[in-house]
């Protein structure tokens, strides 16, 4: 868990893991039974981009992955030891099994096997952050690392030409992403001709971990929460605005993690948990009273591991089959009977972390 001193945080990541546990699929549910432009709307909120877009959807994966980095951020202690690294890495191969068998699900195939995963990526984003929390303390070269891996992947992205296709494609199949991804990686790729997940995912994820590194700093110096919010709104919103600003050059794509969705992913993931800060930390609500939101954060690997065996089975497949109004009872209770289940978790001090 995060830093006493700032509950925000796990009350971002734990809104952030109920959108994952089913508020996603109840909205869908919703709009099915209730078809009007009002619940479409909603609905339409828990939706990606197809391809080029940004959508609050889109911005669930890769806040998870800067709150990742806030985290390391305030727990720090030291750097120039190499304990930290070690850890991290032992957590990147974990998380690595873990997403192997995620991707499998209760289908174990041969023709089913995924390397990348939603895991992997988290994981390798936390090394990357981990080792340039050990290697140095300054804000400003932790951005330009950053900064460096963003340039980094748009310069393959709009340099490097792609056989058949030529440079600056930015295409499923005409992507250096998923020609590398073709090229690289054994198995099936979650878009058949790239995944999101995939290799060049890697220097965008550390670029996202990295930013939320030098934002748990800002948290852990910060003398009050109202000032901690107030540097990470202009550090956001600077984020943001460049963001919006490399989209009339470079188009934003989740799928392929592009320098405009990157920087307005990460300006939004400042933005938002600016707001938490001030609301839960800068008002000092008390951390039992969000204990019901924080217990989902505190055991995410169980949240995220069981939704794919337990739930989503249950959620897509048998609300789907049902008629409109018992496909929401039955989306409603199970996101219920998981919110119980971590607020007992939680209440008896049981965290199961890699």
């Amino acid at each position: 868990m995060a830093s006493a001193r700032f509950v925000s945080v796990d009350v971002l990541r734990g809104f952030d893991m109920v959108i994952i546990l089913g508020v996603d699929v109840l909205a869908y549910r919703l709009a099915g039974a209730i078809q009007n432009p009002w619940t479409e709307g909603v609905a339409s909120l828990f939706r990606h981009a197809e391809w080029v877009g940004f959508t609050p959807y889109d911005l669930v994966f890769p806040l998870f992955i800067f709150l990742a980095g806030v985290s390391i951020g305030l727990g720090e202690k030291t750097r120039g030891t190499s304990a930290p690294l070690k850890k991290a890495a032992r957590r990147a191969g974990i998380f690595l099994v873990l997403g192997v068998i995620y991707n499998f699900g209760w289908d174990w195939s041969p023709d089913r096997f995924r390397l990348p995963s939603v895991l992997f990526l988290i994981g390798m984003s936390g090394l990357a952050a981990t080792w340039v929390s050990v290697l140095t303390d300054s804000a400003r070269l932790r951005l330009a690392f950053a900064a460096g891996a963003l340039l980094i992947l748009t310069g393959l992205q709009y340099a490097m030409p792609v056989p058949g296709f030529g440079p600056a494609v930015l295409t499923p199949e005409g992507s250096v992403n998923g020609w590398i991804d073709r090229w690289v990686l054994p198995g099936r790729l979650y878009g058949d001709t790239y995944d999101p997940e995939g290799v060049l995912s890697l220097l965008a994820g550390a670029a996202m971990a990295t930013s939320g590194l030098v934002v748990g700093r800002i948290l852990a110096d910060a003398v009050t929460p109202r000032q901690a919010a107030m540097r990470l709104a202009r550090g956001g919103g600077v984020a943001l605005v460049l963001g919006v600003a490399a989209a009339f050059f470079v188009p934003p794509i989740k799928k392929i993690w592009t320098l405009s969705f990157d920087l307005m992913a990460i300006g939004s993931s400042a933005l938002l948990l600016a707001a938490c800060v001030l609301l839960f930390d800068g008002a000092r609500v008390s951390s039992q009273r969000l204990s019901w939101i924080t217990a989902v954060g505190a055991n995410a690997i169980v949240a995220y591991m069981g939704s794919r065996f337990l739930i989503y089975p249950l959620t897509w497949q048998w609300s789907a089959e049902l008629n409109p109004w018992a496909g929401v009872a039955l989306v409603a209770v199970l996101l219920a009977v998981q919110m119980a289940l971590l607020q007992v978790l939680f209440r008896h001090q049981i965290f199961f972390r890699v």
